[in-house]
């Protein structure tokens, strides 16, 4: 339409107007338009003809039709000019066709039948190399061969009964304005030659300037429809993201899926994830970063290593207790499977040739660790601490105790207003009259 390259669609101005192309390459006829008409949307300015060959149409009679074949040939003689020219048979009627004798160009007698008579005939296409001369509603007289083995000439050729006429040439197309607008300029005149693409005439006008319009937002729609495919195109193959082992797919042929939508789970056995359980006692004890030795009831006699990532900091009850949460990470092999029950051994550290005092002792007053000390003469001393290591019985004492010092379980601040502690009696307060004289007026 506006004889530019595809790349320069967006550089079109609308106001140029519209360029009428040639569809093929072939001879300019039936132009007879000037500049300055005006030329409605549909008419025909003009017709492209690839007058290289031409088409006409026999007509045989039932008994001329034994033995011919497409692709035989024919010799096709006009009275126009002198010799002959050749054609192919392209297309066979097998089906008989009604045809009124007046219609028909007897060749032998060179008149017309009556107009009140009626004949059957075959319908057979011929196509033949234009010499130049051949145009269209010229005459011709058909000849075939009568041996095929023998070469087709004026002496061994059958002629038919009946002349046919020359229907057109073989390619033809018309070029139709595509709007109602001005004709503003004509690049060509009749019977020059044109390649495909050639421009032909130029039209202006408002219809036109809204018809480029309309194409060019629709090319601009169509060439958004095509990236947005190419986008989707290279989303169409899902990838693993990772090395590793396919755990679980979701997905089946003939099934639509969305963007973002989950298709699968991939995991890597050498790193895997273990979710442990922590009672509200040894929660205190397990620290991100500790070792864990990690067994597997469906692989027994094999231990995995691990490290503890995180700790939860809040607990949630459960059977009056509090449970914690603690990630573990964990370096298994390809047989550990997700979903297997395990079991974690949080090395919490060691230390040997320590002082311990039970774990009941140790109590928390003003931020700070302290325990209460049993003096040799029975009084009661209150001493900070510094811990180390601990568990559910025991922790370990780096300062603040030597070793051979009693200390007590239970604090003082237990005890009753009526309840002491004597030397003697280093642990357990006595009751009220316990361990005094007896009276002696009793």
């Amino acid at each position: 339409m506006m004889n530019v390259p595809v790349e320069q669609v967006d550089y079109i101005d609308p106001s140029r107007g519209i360029t009428l192309q040639s569809p093929i390459d072939g001879r300019i006829v039936g132009l007879t338009i000037k500049e300055g008409d005006k030329l409605e949307r549909g008419v025909i300015a003009a017709r492209v003809v690839n007058d290289s060959k031409f088409r006409i149409t026999a007509k045989l009679l039932p008994g001329e039709l034994e033995n011919v074949e497409v692709g035989d040939m024919a010799l096709l003689s006009f009275s126009e000019f002198s010799g002959s020219a050749q054609a192919k048979v392209v297309d066979i009627n097998p089906n008989l066709v009604t045809e009124r004798a007046s219609d028909l160009l007897d060749s032998v007698s060179g008149g017309r039948g009556s107009s009140d008579q009626y004949v059957f005939v075959h319908w057979v296409t011929l196509e033949g190399e234009n010499p130049g001369l051949v145009q269209p509603d010229m005459i011709a007289r058909i000849g075939l061969a009568k041996d095929k083995k023998q070469e087709l000439d004026e002496y061994n050729a059958r002629w038919l009964r009946y002349s046919a006429t020359v229907d057109g040439y073989a390619e033809e197309e018309r070029v139709l304005s595509s709007a109602d607008a001005i004709i503003t300029r004509i690049f060509v005149s009749n019977m020059q030659l044109v390649n495909k693409g050639d421009p032909l005439i130029s039209l202006a006008g408002e219809d036109a300037l809204n018809l480029i319009q309309e194409k060019q937002a629709k090319i601009h729609y169509i060439q958004s429809e095509i990236q947005q495919l190419y986008n989707q195109f290279n989303s169409l193959e899902v990838t693993s993201p990772m090395d590793g082992i396919v755990a679980y797919v979701d997905a089946m042929p003939g099934r639509t899926v969305q963007p973002g939508e989950w298709l699968g789970h991939i995991y890597i056995a050498k790193d895997m994830r273990l979710s442990a359980e922590i009672d509200d006692i040894d929660v205190l004890l397990v620290q991100p970063g500790a070792p864990v030795d990690v067994t597997v009831d469906a692989l027994p006699g094999q231990t995995f290593e691990g490290e503890v990532l995180h700790v939860s900091t809040i607990g949630w009850g459960a059977d009056g207790g509090a449970r914690f949460y603690a990630e573990i990470k964990v370096s298994g092999s390809d047989e550990l499977r997700p979903g297997m029950q395990a079991k974690a051994f949080v090395n919490a550290g060691s230390a040997e040739d320590v002082l311990l005092v039970p774990i009941e002792a140790v109590f928390e007053d003003d931020g700070h660790p302290k325990v209460e000390v049993l003096e040799e003469d029975g009084t009661i001393r209150l001493v900070p601490v510094k811990l180390g290591l601990m568990n559910s019985m025991y922790a370990e004492v780096k300062e603040g105790l030597e070793e051979g010092q009693q200390v007590i379980t239970g604090s003082t601040a237990d005890l009753l207003p009526s309840q002491s502690i004597k030397a003697n009696d280093s642990i357990l307060p006595e009751r009220p009259g316990e361990g005094e004289e007896p009276d002696e007026e009793q």
